[in-house]
């Protein structure tokens, strides 16, 4: 029994240390601030050729986005009766579900993840999104990301 302890240990350092590997290695760009409406799009790059990109969840708790964000949002929210504990999926139907990455384009090094904010308030957010890939051995590596920007108000386009 205990060198069974000791092999899952071993292997949890080993996913560990690969998903450190990954975190310091990909590299996501956002926009500082995103005009109301226009679409959030996150560039995802620099992705290791032993890694096939699977799938992705854009994520933030209720305290980090500005009052009001579920109102006609598309959104989905995980209520909870604690405020502090809700949480919002962004491009998902379901909460805590990946959005997972067409098999014909899992190769690919790099992605723009599109999310759109029809009926987010304006102001800060700070979010998070959950990175899934794949290695050689088909074994599921997680790297979480943590991204800030500013929905700001849209621009008059007649001046």
């Amino acid at each position: 029994m205990k060198k069974f302890f000791v092999a899952l240990f071993t292997a949890a350092i080993a996913a560990t240390a690969f998903a450190a590997e990954l975190k310091d290695t990909i590299k996501l760009e956002i926009a500082e601030e995103i005009q109301a409406g226009s679409p959030i799009v996150i560039k995802l790059s620099n992705i290791p050729k032993n890694y096939r990109f699977h799938g992705y969840l854009f994520h933030a708790a209720h305290p980090c986005v500005p009052a009001g964000l579920a109102k006609g949002a598309d959104v989905y929210v995980r209520k909870n009766k604690n405020p502090q504990w809700v949480h919002y999926i962004f491009g998902s139907t379901m909460a805590d579900r990946l959005t997972y990455i067409k098999a014909q384009d899992m190769w690919k090094r790099n992605f723009d993840l599109s999310f759109k904010t029809t009926n987010w308030p304006v102001g800060d957010y700070q979010t998070g999104v959950n990175l899934s890939f794949l290695d050689e051995n088909r074994k599921q590596i997680m790297v979480k990301k943590q991204l800030v920007f500013s929905i700001v108000e849209k621009e008059d386009s007649a001046k």
